[in-house]
């Protein structure tokens, strides 16, 4: 029976880190354009133009991957399913997924120091229509040897902006799946709530 349990805490531990406390966290993300391609309305951006958008979890959502090695380091994955969401604003254009993945990249050091992705899975709504090949990704990477962005493999509750300083970037995909807009992230803030609405991801506190 021990031998059991032991056996089953592991297992359990592999998949997520024990003594996780759940929370529901909003971050608000603001930068610029650095690049635009053709809207499907046939529409460009000024490069330069400011973007805002925001994304939702929480913070115990179980990862699928889950590759921890000797000192802390490792990677992992995190599926982040609906009603969680992400979007961005940018001049008159509008960009809206649910569900996407949330990547870890701790203390790796081959060759930057720590990585958090942001990244879409099949799909995403631009411009209040739905298309296939569209998506985005964010993309925080510290230089190699700067080891102190990330502090595990748990998903953050908030994140050092600075600390990512090999480059903060993210990209929109149009419908093609070729890049439509280019972004320099300027910051990002997270609100973590105090209190979450059942099924959704607002908070009671804001």
């Amino acid at each position: 029976m021990k031998h059991w349990i032991r056996t089953t805490l592991a297992a359990a531990a592999c998949v997520l880190p024990l003594g996780a406390e759940a929370s529901l966290v909003k971050f608000a993300v603001q930068g610029v354009v650095t690049f635009s391609g053709t809207f499907p309305d046939g529409s460009t951006v000024p490069l330069g133009t400011p973007f805002t958008g925001s994304y939702t979890y929480e913070s115990d959502t179980p990862a699928d991957l889950w590759d921890r090695r000797e000192g802390g380091s490792g990677i992992a994955q995190y599926p982040i399913p609906k009603p969680y969401h992400f979007r961005l604003l940018v001049g008159d254009h509008r960009v809206r997924a649910e569900g996407f993945r949330v990547h870890l990249y701790n203390n790796l050091n081959q060759p930057f120091g720590d990585e958090y992705d942001v990244r879409s899975t099949a799909g995403a709504w631009l411009d209040g229509t739905w298309h296939p090949g569209a998506g985005f990704e964010l993309s925080f990477v510290s230089e190699s040897g700067h080891l102190d962005a990330l502090r595990s493999l748990k998903l953050p509750k908030r994140l050092n902006l600075p600390a990512f300083d090999a480059f903060r970037t993210g990209y929109v995909a149009g419908p093609d799946g070729l890049p439509l807009l280019l972004l320099d992230v300027k910051g990002i803030r997270a609100h973590v709530c105090t209190t979450a609405l059942p099924g959704t991801d607002d908070c009671a506190d804001e």
